[in-house]
């Protein structure tokens, strides 16, 4: 648009949608603007309603005239006060000099803004008031530690000492969870809220070399003189060795002194082969010119190929087993967010986006549709499932707390309700049907008693533990453990468990009914039961794209879509659509032709309770890997048991001070199955309908923290010393590369997909001297990143 002098230049749309007094939308657009007249007329838009023709409401909204040649983005939320059946929007550059430009104008029902509050010297974030209104409020001392979180009427407390290091956590229950340090500020106890201690020993260079838990059980550590982990022993005295090359990249796996995994890289520190010594079978990788993996190669002429496109985006990956070749590719927008999935050469999946960068919908190739509808805050408040004609099949309507809880869920079958405690854990779950389940916790999250209610008959089922949070009686039923915790024995079967407590075989009357073997990244690479055995090949973000059985046939092969929830499976010729909930829980599969052939409900905890077809599937509840010969899922690191709510194995992962729940090492989702899931068997996540959560602040952070920990085998307090020791040994240029490339390869194993492990490992180089003082480099590391996305400050590294 060119400015006149004393000229009104305006364009305008007009937009048929209605409100009543109070309705709130929100305007939002870009504009870049050159040589205005900063005393000329108006640059912005003005928004403006009508209830028929008569006008009801003037809304005026300015771009700034000062930012000549820069592209700016306003937003503003306009809260009616009369009703109205139109809104006209202007872009408006009226006596005006130069040209301006204007550019994705929006209008959004509801509103998007998220409120923020300070301390009175605007220093610290005291409040934060999302669009729907929901309020976490914050405290502070004087040097900025985070004393409280308050949400509703539930706070928690932190408490620090003279060192600002934190020392005890007072839940909104009052249970508390102390921290004990020793000189060099490595934390040296942990006391739960169960008064039950873990101690922490260290060496010389403040690492980790004694873990005691509070069995008086202990895991040793030991190092080389680049501060590598080279020997884990287990309490039961399994132990697992590390060698590494002259550029401390981990070349062996070693169980008991025998070697397991080796690993050879090319010059920029990619995994070029990766060999499995006992059964003497090697993967091999090869990258392109920007070290993104080009061709894996797997044993018996099982291959994976991939191409990208100039965003880094993958647009093919060719899956190859013996002289059977299956070609999927992807479409993107201007976004790089995915539009379309392709299975040879048929469309499996279309997907559009809403203004907020949400999926609005996804249509399959069987011709059934999903719409996606969601608030301000963006939870998922409506899901309708049409069938090829039109017609509404399914809907799913959700009702959230002022926690950002579901309370209630309601589908074709009736509706479910939930109800929490101060901690957001699951305390009642509500059927359709009347069917009551209520559930009580300890201070640690272990589960106590279940009770069903049910036409009238109550039955309570009621849990013991140790003092390591194992569950040891169901109904006075035994569980047994290793020393290791691993879960050994449940009075049904016995489970069987490598030096990595990786669950092997589990029996049933000295029978031998499922067993597992593993890739050197942890993740399952086959399965036998019975006479057959399926081998899992997998793709960057650690999907299962097809499975070969013991002849190297394809057994099945999946795609996934732009949340990385199931789209589709082909089995024996045919192809099945997945229709799943907010949760990513597999409700039903349609064919090729639209009609239903399997469907599946579920409680919170992922116990099936109905299944109608019988078509082989083996993905479930939140989209996890169910082995029906088991009942057991696999969640990738651990296999989760729906029946107790726990998982068989403890977590390796250590989980945050500041989370007492995450530090009990069996419960699952922090127990609120509904809000949660935890798709590597590590962490809660909540449950994905938002934008991806491995891209996610709090993910990323702590993923890049918790990588931070496993490579210098202490606490982040201790990261300070490890990168001026490393710089002291080397060079600073190689001690940056040497740093970046550990915390890259310890992000993938992880979970963290391998383009933001890459953008990690880069910024981890760029910011090596600034992280030798970073009390949180999680956040240092992603604020660096999310500077420099295309949506800034969005909480999410979408690049």
């Amino acid at each position: 648009m060119v400015g006149a002098s004393g000229v009104y230049k305006s364009i305008y749309q007009d937009i048929p949608v209605k409100g009543s007094a109070g309705a709130v939308f929100t305007i939002s657009g870009f504009s870049k603007v050159e040589n205005p007249n900063p005393n000329g007329g108006i640059y912005g838009y003005i928004v403006r309603t009508y209830l028929g023709s008569t006008e009801q409401e003037t809304f005026t909204y300015h771009f700034d005239k000062s930012k000549s040649h820069d592209w700016q983005h306003l937003a503003r939320e306009i809260k009616t006060t009369k009703s109205f059946d139109r809104i006209r929007v202007h872009y408006q550059f009226s006596e005006q000099s130069g040209r301006a430009w204007f550019d994705t104008a929006k209008v959004i029902p509801g509103s998007i803004t998220t409120k923020y509050g300070y301390d009175s010297n605007k220093n610290y974030q005291t409040k934060t008031t999302d669009p729907e209104g929901r309020v976490i409020e914050s405290g502070y001392d004087t040097v900025g530690n985070q004393t409280s979180e308050k949400q509703v009427t539930d706070t928690t407390t932190f408490s620090y000492d003279g060192d600002d290091r934190l020392t005890k956590v007072t839940d909104a229950k009052k249970n508390e969870t102390s921290y004990t340090y020793d000189d060099n500020s490595n934390k040296t106890k942990i006391t739960n809220a169960r008064g039950k201690e873990t101690t922490f020993e260290y060496n010389e260079q403040d690492q980790v070399r004694k873990i005691i838990d509070a069995m008086g059980e202990s895991v040793l550590f030991a190092y080389d003189l680049n501060g590598n982990l080279t020997k884990m022993t287990q309490p039961n005295g399994n132990t697992v060795e590390y060698d590494y090359d002259a550029v401390d990249r981990q070349t062996a796996v070693s169980y008991n002194g025998e070697k397991k995994y080796s690993f050879e890289y090319d010059s920029n520190g990619n995994t070029t082969k990766e060999t499995d010594e006992a059964k003497n079978e090697s993967t091999t990788f090869s990258y392109d010119d920007d070290n993104k993996l080009k061709t894996m190669k797997e044993p018996n002429n099982n291959q994976t190929d991939y191409s990208y496109d100039k965003n880094g985006n993958v647009i093919e990956q060719k899956l190859t087993a013996g002289s059977t070749t299956v070609t999927q590719g992807f479409g993107y927008n201007g976004n790089d967010q995915l539009t379309q999935i392709k299975e040879s050469s048929k469309n499996r999946a279309i997907y559009t986006y809403d203004e907020n960068d949400r999926v609005a919908s996804r249509k399959n190739e069987d011709g059934t549709v999903s719409l996606f509808h969601y608030n301000g805050a963006d939870d998922l408040v409506l899901q309708v499932i049409l069938d090829k004609s039109g017609e509404q099949k399914e809907s799913y309507t959700y009702t959230y707390d002022n926690k950002g809880n579901i309370t209630q869920a309601r589908d074709s079958k009736g509706t479910a309700t939930y109800e929490y405690d101060e901690l957001e854990q699951l305390t009642k779950e509500t059927f359709p049907d009347g069917t009551v389940t209520e559930y009580t916790y300890d201070k640690t999250g272990n589960r106590l008693t279940k009770k069903v209610i049910k036409d009238g008959t109550t039955t309570t089922t009621t849990y013991t533990y140790d003092d390591a949070d194992q569950l040891t009686k169901v109904d006075g039923q035994a569980y047994t453990y290793d020393k290791n915790g691993n879960l050994i024995g449940d009075g049904k079967r016995t489970y069987v468990y490598d030096a990595e407590n990786r669950l092997t075989a589990v029996k049933e009357d000295d029978k031998t009914i499922a067993s597992y073997t593993y890739r050197a990244d942890g993740m399952r690479k086959t399965m036998t039961t019975g006479s057959t055995t399926l081998m899992f090949h997998y793709d960057e973000n650690k999907n299962v794209t097809y499975e070969t059985d013991q002849n190297n046939q394809i057994v099945a092969s999946y795609t996934y879509g732009a949340n990385n929830e199931l789209v589709s499976m082909t089995r024996n010729g045919k192809t099945y659509y997945y229709q799943s909930n907010y949760r990513g829980d597999v409700t039903t599969l349609t064919d090729s032709a639209g009609a239903v052939v399997t469907t599946y409900e579920y409680d919170a905890f992922g116990n099936l309770l109905k299944e109608t077809g019988n078509v082989e599937n083996p993905y479930r509840y939140a989209g996890y890997r169910y082995d029906k010969e088991t009942g057991l899922y696999y969640l990738q690191s651990r296999y989760y048991n729906p029946v107790t709510g726990r998982f068989l194995t403890r977590d390796t992962f250590e989980g945050f001070e500041n989370e007492q729940l995450s530090l009990n090492k069996y419960a699952y989702t922090h127990n609120n199955p509904v809000m949660n899931v935890d798709p590597d068997g590590h962490y809660k996540k909540r449950a994905p309908w938002k934008n991806r959560w491995w891209n996610s602040k709090w993910f990323v952070s702590n993923a890049i923290n918790w990588a931070i920990t496993v490579l210098i085998g202490g606490s982040i307090g201790s990261l300070s010393l490890y990168l001026r020791t490393l710089s002291k040994r080397y060079f600073t240029k190689r001690a940056k590369v040497i740093f970046s490339t550990r915390i890259k390869r310890q992000l993938l194993r992880r979970g963290v997909s391998y383009r933001i492990a890459s953008y990690v490992a880069n910024a981890a180089n760029v910011l090596f001297n600034v992280l030798m003082w970073a009390a949180n480099p999680g956040e240092r590391i992603f604020a660096y990143l999310d500077s420099r996305d295309r949506r800034p400050r969005n909480g999410y590294l979408n690049f």
